[in-house]
């Protein structure tokens, strides 16, 4: 019995060091919540840099985080934050802030964005500022990038395939 349980240390001892080393120090960002990076499957999303500004992300990142910024200013708005304005204009989406980025490489390529928008109105005096804010909008989108070859040479057409879109007020209060 004893050689029994000196052999089974010998064969678990190993790996539970080595669990034990792999997630010791480890602390989860945005992009690790994000991405669920940390699961050991190959193929699976990977985080990317985040707090850069939009002339220093990645072409095809960019183009991700635009395009499923202006399929969220498609999304009608809730009622309250469409009077917010209070001169009968309707809010608009100011720019993205990404919050969390990570991808997938498929047939192509997965990007998975988090990222904010601020609520603002125009045509009140405040264009000099950005006009005033009056809510945000927070989203997350999978946008798929083909290779070109998948697009028989022509320009590779970006899609959203999944994105959920939260609007709040100027207190942070999630508006339905």
């Amino acid at each position: 019995m004893a050689a029994a349980v000196s052999s089974l240390r010998w064969l678990f001892g190993p790996l539970l060091l080595l669990a034990a080393l792999s997630t010791a120090g480890a602390t989860e960002t945005e992009g690790d919540a994000l991405c669920q990076a940390g699961n050991g499957l190959p193929g699976g999303f990977q985080p990317l840099p985040t707090g850069l500004t939009a002339a220093e992300l990645d072409f095809d990142v960019k183009a991700a985080l635009y395009i499923a910024w202006g399929q969220a200013g498609i999304k009608e708005m809730p009622q309250v934050l469409n009077a917010a304005c209070g001169n009968g204009k309707t809010p608009t989406l100011g720019q993205p802030e990404l919050l969390g980025a990570c991808q997938q490489v498929v047939a192509g390529t997965n990007y998975k964005l988090h990222f904010t928008s601020r609520l603002l109105c125009e045509g009140n005096g405040l264009e000099a500022t950005g006009g005033s804010h009056v809510g945000a909008v927070d989203s997350v989108a999978v946008v798929y990038i083909p290779l070109p070859v998948m697009t028989m040479g022509s320009g590779a057409q970006p899609s959203v395939s999944a994105q959920t879109i939260t609007f709040s007020d100027m207190g942070g209060a999630v508006v339905a």
